[in-house]
């Protein structure tokens, strides 16, 4: 039978785990904000994470658990965003690849050369 020291153990693994993912995301946090800058869409810090907003578009993105919701603010519906992006590609850069495809009809390079 697990003991509560048992649970509280793993709680603290839990809690490290997230905390060592979105340290590892945090990297990334640079690279997003000269892509929304190049894109229009404004970036907005929450606590534990980032909101960012392009039109009508909401994603809200939380570091600790790496979760991207994207919401149309026209109908007010959540919906979690599953990508299927390029491996070791972040899941962000794909949804934020996908937004501005939707919203502006336009591939998104995420090299350092502007946009076309």
């Amino acid at each position: 039978m697990a003991t509560p020291d048992h649970f509280k153990e793993r709680r603290q693994a839990k809690r490290e785990a997230r905390k060592v993912r979105a340290d590892r995301l945090k990297k990334w946090v640079p690279l997003i904000k000269t892509l929304c800058d190049r894109y229009g869409i404004t970036v907005a810090e929450i606590p534990s994470g980032f909101q960012l907003r392009h039109q009508e578009y909401i994603i809200n993105w939380w570091l600790p658990t790496n979760k991207i919701m994207i919401q149309y603010a026209g109908s007010g519906e959540t919906r979690e965003f599953m990508p299927d992006g390029e491996p070791g590609e972040p899941k962000i850069i794909t949804a934020i690849k996908k937004l501005v495809e939707v919203t502006r009809g336009e591939k998104v390079s995420t090299t350092t050369q502007s946009p076309s």
